[in-house]
């Protein structure tokens, strides 16, 4: 089953039909398929290409970044809770 997409055009338009007919196509999305990808967010694709490519220098580099990260949610874990991760 393909990953429906949802477009956020009309969201912003003021048609109380529009919003309902997103939110209609999203419960519907998410009960039947469980994923949905969506489109006409108004994001600058700009930011887009900043955002992926921080998310690809954390992700190829994740000896160094996600153990810290890691280390630090355990030890936050650690220090709330008095139970090891």
């Amino acid at each position: 089953m393909p990953v429906p997409l949802i477009s956020f055009k009309d969201y912003d338009s003021g048609d109380a039909n529009a919003t309902a007919n997103i939110a209609a196509q999203m419960s519907s999305a998410l009960k039947d398929v469980g994923f949905m990808s969506v489109s006409d967010l108004g994001i600058e694709e700009d930011l887009l290409e900043q955002v992926f490519a921080a998310s690809q220098r954390f992700l190829c580099d994740r000896f160094r970044y996600q153990d810290e990260v890691c280390l630090s949610v355990c030890e936050r874990k650690f220090w709330l809770s008095g139970l090891w991760c």
